[in-house]
């Protein structure tokens, strides 16, 4: 019984330790330039680790449809992940939700309005 308690206490403890170091992103910030059609996003999220704690994906949708989605595999640097896209058709009072997810735990959707 004892063998077997042990390592149920390590893996529970490791388990444990590793969602208390994760994090949900703390802020989006995004701008839109008319003039270049550039969307420009920055997914805040703070990380010791940028390849085992990162921004797995981005979603925008734009007036509750879905527009763009895109996949990563770490983060491009330990307090964010920016991404820009070229987008042709965004017009005044289209309403553009931003979502960031974090590979371990959480996600944060901010929405503005063009």
């Amino acid at each position: 019984m004892k063998k077997l308690l042990f390592p149920l206490v390590f893996a529970s403890c490791f388990a444990g330790w590793r969602f208390a170091q994760a994090h949900p992103p703390s802020d989006i910030r995004a701008s839109f330039d008319p003039g270049t059609h550039l969307l420009e996003l920055r997914v805040v999220h703070d990380t010791r680790d940028t390849l085992k704690h990162f921004i797995e994906r981005v979603e925008v949708r734009v007036n509750d449809g879905a527009w763009i989605t895109q996949v990563f595999f770490s983060q491009e640097s330990k307090p964010e992940q920016k991404a820009v896209y070229l987008v042709m058709d965004l017009k005044t009072g289209d309403a553009v939700t931003i979502e960031g997810r974090c590979n371990v735990h959480g996600k944060k959707t901010k929405t503005i309005n063009i």
